[in-house]
């Protein structure tokens, strides 16, 4: 049964407060949270658990490291960039 240990409550290192693991299993819609595994692993097998209840794929993608910081970073600042020439060219023809 999924929800068996979704009662269970811990520390959310991400939001900075306690949250349930039903929570944690099901961030962001319907996705597992990245640091599932980091954070619960301490109170049960949760990755075997998860293993047991999700697709095959989805392990492999909550064990996969999340991009460094600094990449996340570079991408919004080439989002702004463009916001803001398309804002430019969009003034000019004015």
């Amino acid at each position: 049964m999924i929800s068996q240990y979704d009662h269970l409550e811990g520390p959310c290192f991400q939001l900075g407060h306690i949250v349930t693991f039903a929570y944690c299993r099901s961030t962001a819609g319907k996705q597992p949270c990245r640091r599932l595994f980091d954070c619960w692993f301490q109170r049960f097998p949760v990755q075997e658990f998860m293993q047991e209840h999700l697709d095959a794929e989805e392990p492999a993608e909550l064990l996969r490291p999340a991009p460094p910081k600094l990449f996340s970073l570079l991408e919004m600042i080439e989002r702004a960039r463009r916001l803001q020439s398309a804002d430019a060219s969009e003034t000019a023809k004015e």
